[in-house]
């Protein structure tokens, strides 16, 4: 098998795989309760991976008409042609990392507020189980039962 339909085949089958994988994800999140907030995040990530994913198929279907727009095989290509194609292929590319970027940074900034909500969630609950200890103890010392 020609190296280049190999590639492309296998480009193209990463991309469905990856596309199916996202849309159960997101169809999991759809059933579950989650708050607004998670929910919006998971859709705007969902649509980026989606994006992507999706992308990455027609980088792979392009490689593979490569062969033929770019190479020649039946017919000789102008160069300029040739170099637009090439050209759309690095744009689409470029677009992919973007959007990879672009959920990186998101991602890191949702789990990071998230983390940031949790810590404060869990010392507000530290402070209040001090505050009833400390309220036992005053109890305790002062003859009462304990009780509040």
């Amino acid at each position: 098998m020609n190296p280049v339909v190999a590639v492309s085949v296998l480009i193209v089958a990463i991309s469905i795989a990856l596309v199916a994988w996202h849309i159960a994800e997101w169809r999991a999140h759809r059933r579950t309760e989650i708050a607004e907030g998670e929910r919006q995040f998971a859709w705007r990530r969902y649509r980026r991976r989606l994006q992507a994913s999706s992308l990455i198929g027609v980088v792979g279907g392009m490689i593979f008409a490569s062969r033929w727009v770019v190479a020649g095989d039946r017919f000789t290509t102008h160069p300029i042609v040739a170099a637009c194609y090439l050209g759309a292929v690095m744009v689409l590319l470029s677009w992919v990392l973007l959007l990879a970027a672009g959920d990186a940074i998101s991602s890191r900034n949702f789990f990071r507020a998230e983390h940031r909500r949790q810590v404060a969630e869990q010392i507000r609950f530290q402070a209040e189980v001090l505050r009833k200890a400390q309220r036992a103890k005053t109890s305790a010392s002062d003859g009462g039962d304990g009780s509040e």
